[in-house]
């Protein structure tokens, strides 16, 4: 994209809910991002009020704003009540990124509330342009805003699809990871339940913040009654380069999550040769039949716990055909997908 764009990109100088900023980043200037064209300033988050933003957006002076979040006070809701206000003139793209499903709105729902009425009483719906990530994303735009938003679906842009040195080999322990945030709406206890299951030794490794301290609470509870054959292990947050190789030394993604717009943990273990095990709640649809991995309705838990017996028994001549049909899935929807030209078109 960014040969067709100078595309700059506004940041928080830290992880969500992190005391301390990222380590070796300058903040508050804009800076090349990794040879790519595309330039980041990261912003003091204490620092980060209404004005600030503004100038930041005088700074660029861009013909296009594109907002990846719905509730953030400081990378949405500032950008579009100084849009409202009319400080600005800009093509201004909002992307839910699954905030608007029933699921998510669940949590902190008075404040989501007050919010999202307000949001539709200052006419921003009409103003802008929703990107919706998938068919579902669009019903649950126009369920919370109405059928005259005007809505783009596209799928969201993935990670690369990196060629593997070899075919991905079963371990002797089979191996299941948990890659997300320990939130509710992760359903980690479910995980815990299913992997605790297994009649023979498994490995899980949850890889993630711990969001909510309470949740994970009760899930450590879980922990602490657990089969000797099972093994867990916490490795909290991880840089991105090390989330991929200890995906590509476990066996199976294991994430009934209540709700994904797109699932990018998802997409990262098909693109590493890694079948999954989630809900049906989210684009990933129809897998056991693709020999990719199993999409599962959350009203029938136990399921789960099936998959998982499943897993752990496969031989490894099936095992090694389902990564690579995995892998493949990834490659064919980067393909079919066609992101490069949907994204020119919808920024036009």
């Amino acid at each position: 994209m960014q040969q067709h764009y100078a595309i700059k990109v506004l940041s928080s100088d830290r992880d969500l809910d992190a005391l301390a900023p990222y380590a070796g980043i300058q903040s508050e200037v804009w800076l090349p991002f990794q040879q790519s064209g595309v330039e980041v300033l990261y912003a003091a988050l204490a620092q980060l009020s209404m004005g600030r933003v503004w100038r930041y957006i005088r700074e660029v002076h861009p013909r296009y704003v594109y907002l990846n979040s719905m509730f953030s006070w400081q990378f949405s809701l500032c950008p579009l009540l100084l849009y409202r206000l009319g400080l600005y003139q800009a093509r201004v793209v909002l992307a839910p990124r699954g905030m608007l499903k029933a699921s998510a709105l669940q949590f902190k729902a008075r404040k989501k509330q007050v919010f999202l009425r307000l949001f539709r009483w200052s006419g921003l719906p009409q103003r802008i342009v929703f990107h919706a990530s998938d068919a579902q994303e669009k019903k649950d735009i126009e369920r919370v805003f109405g059928p005259r938003c005007k809505i783009v679906v596209i799928p969201s842009f993935p990670a690369p699809v990196l060629p593997q040195a070899q075919p991905k080999v079963k371990n002797a322990v089979t191996r299941f990871v948990f890659l997300g945030r320990v939130h509710p709406i992760k359903n980690l206890h479910v995980a815990i339940a299913a992997i605790a299951s297994s009649t023979a030794p498994a490995e899980l490794y949850i890889i993630g913040s711990t969001e909510d301290a309470g949740y994970w609470q009760q899930c450590q509870q879980q922990l602490a009654a657990f089969p000797a054959q099972v093994q867990v292990h916490y490795l909290g947050e991880l840089p991105h380069p090390q989330v991929r190789e200890k995906l590509l030394e476990c066996d199976f993604l294991l994430l009934p999550t209540q709700g994904e717009n797109f699932g990018h943990a998802i997409f990262e273990c098909f693109a590493a040769g890694v079948p999954v095990i989630i809900s049906d709640q989210t684009p990933w649809q129809n897998l056991r039949e693709r020999e990719v991995g199993w999409s599962l309705p959350l009203d029938r838990v136990e399921g789960f716990a099936e998959a998982v017996q499943e897993a752990v028994a496969m031989s490894a001549q099936e095992y090694a055909r389902w990564s690579a049909r995995a892998q493949g899935y990834a490659q064919d929807f980067v393909r079919e997908a066609r992101l490069e030209e949907a994204y020119q078109e919808l920024f036009c």
